[in-house]
C-alpha cells in the first residue's frame, strides 16, 4: 500500500467520497493499517465492501465545442481508497503478466506510471 501511494499521482481528482491524494497521504500514517485491513479482507473475499465498488458516473465536456451528446464523454469516479488498492493489485499484475501472457500479446498491455493495468489501442 506504501508502494501504491508513493506512485500516486497526488494531483488526481478525488473520488466521490471527496478525498483526494494528498489529503490521504497527510493522514496516512493514521488510516494506513485500516485500509490495508480492508484490502486484505477484500482479497480474501473476492471482492471489495460496497463502498469501494461503488464509483459516480460524471458525463465532461471532450473540448470546447458542447453541442452535441458526442461531444461529451462519461468517467467514473472511484473513491482514493479503490485507486490505491488497484495499484497494489496492477503492481502484483506487473510481475506476473511476463510468465502468465504469451509473446505474442504482450504488446496490447502497459502499466502507466500511476500503476494502473490498461489495454492499448
Amino acid at each position: 500500500m506504501d508502494k501504491s501511494l508513493k506512485g500516486s499521482n497526488l494531483n488526481s481528482s478525488p473520488g466521490w467520497d471527496g478525498v483526494s491524494y494528498k489529503f490521504l497521504k497527510s493522514i496516512w500514517e493514521f488510516v494506513k493499517l485500516l485500509l490495508t485491513k480492508m484490502a486484505n479482507e477484500g482479497f480474501e473475499q473476492g471482492f471489495l465492501s460496497p463502498t469501494l465498488r461503488t464509483g459516480l458516473i460524471k458525463i465532461i465536456p471532450k473540448g470546447k465545442n458542447n453541442t452535441k451528446v458526442s461531444d461529451w464523454r462519461p468517467i467514473t469516479l472511484l473513491t482514493t481508497s479503490h485507486k490505491l488498492i488497484s495499484g497494489v493489485v496492477a503492481g502484483r499484475l506487473k510481475k506476473a503478466l511476463p510468465t502468465i501472457i504469451g509473446r505474442g500479446q504482450k504488446g496490447i498491455f502497459k502499466i502507466q506510471k500511476h500503476g494502473y493495468l490498461c489495454a492499448r489501442g
